[in-house]
Protein backbone atom coordinates (compact mmCIF):
# COMPACT_ATOMS: atom_id res chain seq x y z
CA UNK A 1 0.00 0.00 0.00
CA UNK A 2 1.59 3.25 -1.02
CA UNK A 3 0.92 5.70 1.82
CA UNK A 4 1.00 8.66 -0.24
CA UNK A 5 -2.39 7.61 -1.01
CA UNK A 6 -3.72 8.49 2.67
CA UNK A 7 -2.30 12.52 1.93
CA UNK A 8 -5.61 13.23 2.52
CA UNK A 9 -5.62 12.64 5.82
CA UNK A 10 -2.71 15.02 6.87
CA UNK A 11 -4.87 17.78 8.30
CA UNK A 12 -5.73 15.22 10.68
CA UNK A 13 -2.34 15.19 12.29
CA UNK A 14 -3.20 18.96 12.81
CA UNK A 15 -6.00 18.60 15.16
CA UNK A 16 -5.55 19.09 18.50
CA UNK A 17 -5.47 16.33 20.73
CA UNK A 18 -4.28 13.61 17.88
CA UNK A 19 -2.20 10.96 19.00
CA UNK A 20 -1.02 9.43 15.25
CA UNK A 21 -2.39 7.43 12.91
CA UNK A 22 -2.08 4.09 11.58
CA UNK A 23 -3.09 2.24 8.44
CA UNK A 24 -3.77 -1.91 7.99
CA UNK A 25 -3.96 -2.88 4.56
CA UNK A 26 -5.34 -6.42 3.90
CA UNK A 27 -4.20 -8.19 0.62
CA UNK A 28 -3.35 -12.17 -0.88
CA UNK A 29 -4.85 -15.07 0.48
CA UNK A 30 -4.57 -13.49 4.36
CA UNK A 31 -7.85 -10.85 3.35
CA UNK A 32 -11.08 -11.75 4.53
CA UNK A 33 -13.77 -8.67 3.67
CA UNK A 34 -16.43 -9.83 5.47
CA UNK A 35 -13.97 -9.87 9.09
CA UNK A 36 -13.75 -6.26 8.40
CA UNK A 37 -16.89 -4.92 6.65
CA UNK A 38 -14.98 -5.14 2.96
CA UNK A 39 -12.71 -2.86 2.98
CA UNK A 40 -9.19 -3.40 2.57
CA UNK A 41 -7.52 -0.55 4.57
CA UNK A 42 -8.57 -0.07 8.43
CA UNK A 43 -6.82 3.41 9.17
CA UNK A 44 -7.15 3.98 12.82
CA UNK A 45 -6.54 7.47 13.82
CA UNK A 46 -6.14 8.01 17.44
CA UNK A 47 -6.61 11.08 19.59
CA UNK A 48 -6.81 12.01 23.46
CA UNK A 49 -10.66 13.40 22.79
CA UNK A 50 -12.92 9.99 24.43
CA UNK A 51 -16.05 12.63 22.50
CA UNK A 52 -15.15 12.22 19.21
CA UNK A 53 -14.31 7.58 20.09
CA UNK A 54 -16.60 5.56 17.97
CA UNK A 55 -16.82 8.19 15.10
CA UNK A 56 -16.30 6.37 11.00
CA UNK A 57 -15.73 7.45 8.16
CA UNK A 58 -16.00 5.54 4.80
CA UNK A 59 -13.75 6.44 1.59
CA UNK A 60 -12.72 5.90 -1.62
CA UNK A 61 -9.92 6.24 -3.88
CA UNK A 62 -9.82 4.55 -7.28
CA UNK A 63 -10.78 1.06 -6.10
CA UNK A 64 -9.55 1.32 -2.66
CA UNK A 65 -12.11 1.47 0.27
CA UNK A 66 -11.43 2.89 3.27
CA UNK A 67 -12.56 2.62 6.95
CA UNK A 68 -11.46 5.33 8.91
CA UNK A 69 -11.93 4.56 12.63
CA UNK A 70 -11.20 7.42 15.69
CA UNK A 71 -10.10 5.89 18.99
CA UNK A 72 -9.25 7.64 22.23
CA UNK A 73 -5.80 6.36 23.82
CA UNK A 74 -7.33 4.60 26.59
CA UNK A 75 -9.76 3.04 24.81
CA UNK A 76 -6.79 1.75 23.00
CA UNK A 77 -4.79 0.89 25.90
CA UNK A 78 -7.61 -1.04 27.21
CA UNK A 79 -8.32 -3.47 24.26
CA UNK A 80 -4.79 -4.05 24.56
CA UNK A 81 -4.99 -4.99 27.56
CA UNK A 82 -7.87 -7.23 27.24
CA UNK A 83 -7.76 -8.34 24.10
CA UNK A 84 -11.39 -7.93 23.74
CA UNK A 85 -11.20 -5.69 19.77
CA UNK A 86 -8.74 -8.42 17.74
CA UNK A 87 -9.14 -6.11 14.57
CA UNK A 88 -7.68 -2.94 16.94
CA UNK A 89 -5.12 -5.20 18.21
CA UNK A 90 -3.73 -6.27 15.31
CA UNK A 91 -4.17 -3.24 13.47
CA UNK A 92 -2.20 -1.54 15.94
CA UNK A 93 0.91 -3.98 15.93
CA UNK A 94 0.64 -4.90 12.59
CA UNK A 95 0.03 -1.51 10.54
CA UNK A 96 1.80 1.50 8.63
CA UNK A 97 2.03 4.29 11.15
CA UNK A 98 1.29 7.75 9.11
CA UNK A 99 2.21 9.83 12.12
CA UNK A 100 3.00 9.49 15.56
CA UNK A 101 3.19 12.63 18.02
CA UNK A 102 5.92 12.35 20.54
CA UNK A 103 6.79 8.46 19.60
CA UNK A 104 3.53 7.38 22.10
CA UNK A 105 2.90 4.51 19.42
CA UNK A 106 6.46 3.25 18.77
CA UNK A 107 6.56 3.17 23.06
CA UNK A 108 3.22 1.38 23.31
CA UNK A 109 4.21 -1.21 20.60
CA UNK A 110 7.55 -1.69 22.00
CA UNK A 111 5.77 -1.89 25.69
CA UNK A 112 3.50 -4.31 24.19
CA UNK A 113 6.05 -6.76 22.44
CA UNK A 114 8.10 -6.67 25.26
CA UNK A 115 5.11 -7.90 27.52
CA UNK A 116 6.11 -5.15 30.02
CA UNK A 117 5.99 -6.00 33.57
CA UNK A 118 2.87 -2.99 34.60
CA UNK A 119 1.17 -4.55 31.08
CA UNK A 120 1.59 -8.24 32.24
CA UNK A 121 -0.16 -7.00 35.89
CA UNK A 122 -2.67 -5.28 34.03
CA UNK A 123 -3.63 -8.33 31.76
CA UNK A 124 -3.31 -10.72 34.76
CA UNK A 125 -5.40 -8.84 36.95
CA UNK A 126 -7.95 -8.56 33.74
CA UNK A 127 -7.81 -12.14 33.15
CA UNK A 128 -8.16 -13.05 36.60
CA UNK A 129 -11.03 -10.70 37.58
CA UNK A 130 -13.04 -12.58 34.16
CA UNK A 131 -12.27 -15.77 35.61
CA UNK A 132 -13.51 -15.28 38.60
CA UNK A 133 -17.08 -13.17 37.10
CA UNK A 134 -17.22 -16.00 35.09
CA UNK A 135 -16.66 -18.49 37.92
CA UNK A 136 -20.00 -16.62 39.86
CA UNK A 137 -22.38 -16.89 36.87
CA UNK A 138 -21.53 -20.67 36.20
CA UNK A 139 -22.40 -21.24 40.00
CA UNK A 140 -25.49 -18.73 40.02
CA UNK A 141 -26.88 -20.51 36.57
CA UNK A 142 -26.41 -23.88 37.74
CA UNK A 143 -28.26 -23.32 40.94
CA UNK A 144 -31.04 -22.08 38.90
CA UNK A 145 -31.09 -25.22 36.77
CA UNK A 146 -29.67 -23.68 33.80
CA UNK A 147 -27.23 -26.36 32.54
CA UNK A 148 -26.42 -24.98 28.96
CA UNK A 149 -26.18 -21.18 30.34
CA UNK A 150 -23.43 -22.32 33.08
CA UNK A 151 -21.97 -24.59 30.20
CA UNK A 152 -21.32 -21.68 28.78
CA UNK A 153 -20.35 -19.52 31.54
CA UNK A 154 -17.34 -22.30 32.86
CA UNK A 155 -16.30 -22.51 29.31
CA UNK A 156 -15.06 -18.72 28.97
CA UNK A 157 -13.72 -19.60 33.02
CA UNK A 158 -11.31 -21.90 31.40
CA UNK A 159 -10.34 -19.93 28.95
CA UNK A 160 -9.65 -17.46 31.27
CA UNK A 161 -7.87 -19.43 33.62
CA UNK A 162 -5.59 -20.63 30.67
CA UNK A 163 -4.61 -16.96 29.75
CA UNK A 164 -3.75 -16.67 33.28
CA UNK A 165 -1.56 -19.67 33.31
CA UNK A 166 0.20 -18.34 29.70
CA UNK A 167 1.01 -14.79 31.77
CA UNK A 168 2.40 -16.36 34.61
CA UNK A 169 4.86 -17.72 31.87
CA UNK A 170 5.94 -14.36 31.55
CA UNK A 171 4.03 -14.97 27.86
CA UNK A 172 1.18 -12.56 26.22
CA UNK A 173 -1.54 -14.92 25.56
CA UNK A 174 -2.90 -15.33 22.37
CA UNK A 175 -6.10 -15.65 20.78
CA UNK A 176 -5.97 -19.38 19.86
CA UNK A 177 -4.65 -19.88 23.86
CA UNK A 178 -5.89 -23.43 23.63
CA UNK A 179 -3.12 -24.64 20.81
CA UNK A 180 -0.69 -22.15 23.07
CA UNK A 181 -1.52 -23.86 26.30
CA UNK A 182 -1.74 -27.81 24.79
CA UNK A 183 1.82 -28.07 26.26
CA UNK A 184 2.09 -25.79 28.30
CA UNK A 185 -0.39 -27.01 30.98
CA UNK A 186 -1.76 -29.93 30.64
CA UNK A 187 -4.15 -30.07 33.87
CA UNK A 188 -5.70 -27.20 32.30
CA UNK A 189 -5.92 -28.24 28.94
CA UNK A 190 -7.47 -31.43 30.49
CA UNK A 191 -10.58 -30.33 32.02
CA UNK A 192 -11.06 -28.44 28.85
CA UNK A 193 -10.84 -31.35 26.65
CA UNK A 194 -13.13 -33.08 29.82
CA UNK A 195 -15.45 -30.86 30.20
CA UNK A 196 -16.30 -30.41 25.84
CA UNK A 197 -15.70 -33.73 25.06
CA UNK A 198 -16.31 -36.23 28.31
CA UNK A 199 -19.06 -38.91 28.38
CA UNK A 200 -20.76 -37.77 31.88
CA UNK A 201 -23.76 -35.52 31.24
CA UNK A 202 -23.66 -31.59 30.60
CA UNK A 203 -24.35 -31.09 34.22
CA UNK A 204 -21.84 -33.42 35.89
CA UNK A 205 -19.30 -32.36 33.42
CA UNK A 206 -20.03 -28.22 34.47
CA UNK A 207 -19.97 -29.22 38.15
CA UNK A 208 -16.80 -30.77 37.75
CA UNK A 209 -14.81 -28.29 36.27
CA UNK A 210 -16.97 -25.20 38.28
CA UNK A 211 -15.08 -27.17 41.82
CA UNK A 212 -11.56 -26.96 39.83
CA UNK A 213 -11.85 -23.50 38.77
CA UNK A 214 -13.19 -22.05 42.53
CA UNK A 215 -10.51 -24.02 43.99
CA UNK A 216 -8.33 -22.22 41.35
CA UNK A 217 -9.74 -19.15 42.11
CA UNK A 218 -9.20 -18.91 45.88
CA UNK A 219 -5.33 -19.80 45.28
CA UNK A 220 -4.65 -17.45 42.55
CA UNK A 221 -6.31 -14.33 43.91
CA UNK A 222 -3.35 -12.68 45.94
CA UNK A 223 -0.99 -13.42 43.22
CA UNK A 224 -3.39 -12.19 40.35
CA UNK A 225 -4.03 -9.06 42.26
CA UNK A 226 -0.54 -7.36 42.80
CA UNK A 227 -1.75 -4.38 40.43
CA UNK A 228 -4.07 -3.60 42.70
CA UNK A 229 -2.00 -4.18 46.51
CA UNK A 230 0.60 -2.27 44.83
CA UNK A 231 -1.33 0.74 44.45
CA UNK A 232 -2.84 -0.09 47.69
CA UNK A 233 0.67 -0.22 49.49
CA UNK A 234 1.91 3.04 48.09
CA UNK A 235 -1.21 4.89 49.07
CA UNK A 236 -0.10 6.88 52.96
CA UNK A 237 -4.47 6.68 53.57
CA UNK A 238 -7.25 4.31 52.64
CA UNK A 239 -8.32 4.77 49.38
CA UNK A 240 -11.98 5.16 47.74
CA UNK A 241 -13.52 2.73 44.38
CA UNK A 242 -13.51 6.81 42.76
CA UNK A 243 -9.98 7.18 43.91
CA UNK A 244 -8.86 3.74 42.53
CA UNK A 245 -10.42 4.27 39.09
CA UNK A 246 -8.73 7.19 38.38
CA UNK A 247 -5.19 5.44 39.18
CA UNK A 248 -3.04 5.62 36.46
CA UNK A 249 -2.06 2.09 36.79
CA UNK A 250 -5.56 0.58 37.50
CA UNK A 251 -7.65 3.09 34.96
CA UNK A 252 -7.69 0.21 32.46
CA UNK A 253 -9.06 -2.21 34.62
CA UNK A 254 -11.81 -0.14 36.06
CA UNK A 255 -14.46 -2.08 35.05
CA UNK A 256 -13.29 -4.64 37.23
CA UNK A 257 -12.74 -3.28 40.08
CA UNK A 258 -15.88 -2.88 42.04
CA UNK A 259 -15.83 -7.14 41.91
CA UNK A 260 -12.20 -7.70 42.84
CA UNK A 261 -12.12 -4.81 46.03
CA UNK A 262 -15.20 -6.65 47.18
CA UNK A 263 -13.77 -10.40 47.09
CA UNK A 264 -10.65 -9.23 48.26
CA UNK A 265 -12.32 -7.84 51.72
CA UNK A 266 -14.18 -11.09 52.54
CA UNK A 267 -11.11 -12.87 51.85
CA UNK A 268 -9.15 -10.68 54.43
CA UNK A 269 -6.33 -9.81 51.59
CA UNK A 270 -7.03 -6.29 51.53
CA UNK A 271 -9.17 -4.53 54.75
CA UNK A 272 -12.23 -1.67 54.37
CA UNK A 273 -12.81 1.38 57.04
CA UNK A 274 -15.38 3.62 56.60
CA UNK A 275 -15.24 7.65 56.55
CA UNK A 276 -17.38 10.82 56.62
CA UNK A 277 -18.38 12.25 53.74
CA UNK A 278 -20.12 15.46 53.99
CA UNK A 279 -22.23 15.34 50.87
CA UNK A 280 -23.45 11.96 51.89
CA UNK A 281 -26.38 11.45 54.45
CA UNK A 282 -26.10 11.54 57.64
CA UNK A 283 -25.83 7.73 58.15
CA UNK A 284 -24.02 7.25 54.78
CA UNK A 285 -20.05 6.48 55.05
CA UNK A 286 -17.84 5.85 52.19
CA UNK A 287 -15.80 2.59 52.23
CA UNK A 288 -12.34 2.82 51.70
CA UNK A 289 -9.40 0.34 50.98
CA UNK A 290 -6.09 -0.42 52.60
CA UNK A 291 -3.56 -3.17 53.01
CA UNK A 292 -1.65 -3.46 56.74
Amino acid sequence: MELSNLSFLSEESDNQGVVGAIAYSHSGEHFQGSLMQDFEVYVLILHEDSSLHNKIRHSIIGELRYQIVYMDWMKLNRDLITGENRSVTEAFMDGDILWDRDEKIHLLRDSVLAFASKMRKQKMFYEYSCFLNTCIEAKRWLADGQVIDAYQSILKSLKHWAKIVVIERGTPPEQAVWAQIRDMDRAVYKLYDELIASEETLEQRVELTLLACEFSVMSKMEGCSELLLEVLRKSNHPVSLAELMMNPDLMYCHEELPLMLRKLVHRSIIKETGSWIPSLTESGREIRYFVN
